[in-house]
């Protein structure tokens, strides 16, 4: 029998939210390791970019995927312990840079 592909969370347990941007679409999903250390997929979501965004910079693609992952799964935000894996740099030099000017600053 196969098992399902998404499962609901275990509460009190760690969630992992992945995040991913492309040059045409950004996508997200959140897992959480089950009982044999193996993770789990539990939500999943993806859209394409906009016009508009077509033209961000990487770093800033990463950026609008994981506000969109957060506004998606503000519920889970809430309730767990998240931890974020990304497969690119953008993020982390966006995190070190002591100003942010053009569309990164808030």
């Amino acid at each position: 029998m196969n098992s399902l592909v998404l499962e609901a969370p275990t509460p009190g347990k760690l969630l992992i939210l992945y995040i991913a941007s492309q040059e045409r679409s950004l996508g997200a999903l959140l897992a959480q390791e089950n009982e044999v250390k193996k993770q789990q997929a539990l939500y999943y979501q993806s859209r394409t970019l906009i016009e508009a965004e077509l033209n961000y910079t990487p770093i800033e693609k990463m950026c609008l995927a994981l506000l969109y992952a957060i506004k998606q799964l503000r519920h889970y935000f809430e309730a767990y312990t998240i931890k974020l894996i990304y497969r690119a740099n953008p993020v982390k030099f966006v995190m070190t840079r002591p100003v942010l000017l053009g569309g990164l600053a808030i």
